[in-house]
């Protein structure tokens, strides 16, 4: 799991034994019993890298179990190397005109990504980093993607999407002599 320094983190131990369970504890902070399924909250290290909380059972004879869960901490956003959009209708890439299909083009990291969304809409693809929707113009000048990584952390970049303006002629008329 991943996690931002300094989160606090819900461990719920799930315990049996037939001598009768003592105490339950994660990192050396004991746990309550609740139907069972024994419930603590540790807070998550400072500093970026994988850890161990380690779960203790004891026994009413003393008897100990131990079992250790990783988990990492990770600060950093994820990179965003490129984001781009394409008119499809065959406008300037950063030009359209109302009702214009827009597809939004994302380049990121391609491991621990939670969501890519532009403008609100969820972008999909992932596998290999790269994240694509399409979006219908509607006078939206700037498009924001948001790229979330599973720790939480978010970076975001911007484009901007000109509206192309036809000239108009209004009321043309010729006077001839």
């Amino acid at each position: 799991d991943y996690v931002q320094s300094g989160t606090a983190i819900d461990v719920d131990v799930e315990a049996s034994d037939e001598n009768n369970i003592q105490s339950v504890s994660v990192n050396g902070e004991p746990a309550s019993s609740n139907s069972g399924v024994y419930e603590t909250t540790i807070v998550a290290e400072s500093s970026e890298g994988t850890y161990d909380a380690t779960v203790t059972v004891t026994d009413e004879y003393g008897n100990e179990q131990t079992q250790t869960v990783q988990y990492t901490v990770e600060d950093t956003p994820p990179q965003i190397f490129d984001y781009s959009v394409t008119n499809l209708d065959g406008e300037s890439n950063n030009l359209a005109m109302d009702g214009d299909m827009i597809e939004h083009s994302v380049d990121t990291e391609s491991s621990n990504i939670q969501s890519v969304i532009v403008n609100g809409n969820s972008m999909t693809g992932g596998s290999d980093g790269e994240y694509t929707t399409q979006t219908t113009w509607n006078s939206e000048t700037t498009y924001t993607v948001e790229v979330t990584d599973d720790a939480g952390n978010t970076n975001t970049e911007s484009i901007e999407v000109e509206k192309n303006t036809v000239p108009s002629i209004l009321n043309p008329h010729l006077d001839v002599d």
